[in-house]
C-alpha cells in the first residue's frame, strides 16, 4: 500500500498518521481501522505510541510533548542526549 504512493501521498499519509496518535484510543483505533490497520496502543508512563499493522506494513506512531500535560513536561525535563551505541549521533536518555 505505501510503497504505491508517490513522495507528495506518502508525506499526507503519515501527516495524518502523526495527526492521530494524538486522539484518545478508541477514536484512534477507528481512524487507524478505517486506514487498513490493526492497531495497539501502548502507554508507558507517559510515553504514548500505536503499533499499526496489516498484511505488508508495520508503522510505530509516537506521541510528542503535549504542552498541556504536566508529566509530558516533567520528562522532556528528565531527558539527557548521549551519544548512541554505534557512535554515530546522539539519542535521548533519562536520567
Amino acid at each position: 500500500m505505501i510503497r504505491n504512493l508517490n513522495f507528495l501521498e506518502k508525506s499526507l499519509f503519515f501527516a495524518r498518521i502523526s495527526l492521530f496518535a494524538y486522539k484518545k484510543p478508541d477514536e484512534a483505533l477507528t481512524y487507524y481501522k478505517d486506514l487498513g490497520f490493526n492497531s495497539t496502543y501502548f502507554d508507558n508512563g507517559g510515553a504514548e505510541a500505536y503499533l499499526l499493522e496489516n498484511d505488508s506494513e508495520i508503522i510505530l506512531a509516537f506521541r510528542g510533548t503535549e504542552p498541556n500535560e504536566y508529566q509530558d513536561i516533567i520528562h522532556d525535563i528528565k531527558i539527557n542526549m548521549v551519544k548512541s551505541s554505534s557512535g554515530i549521533g546522539k539519542v535521548h536518555s533519562r536520567i
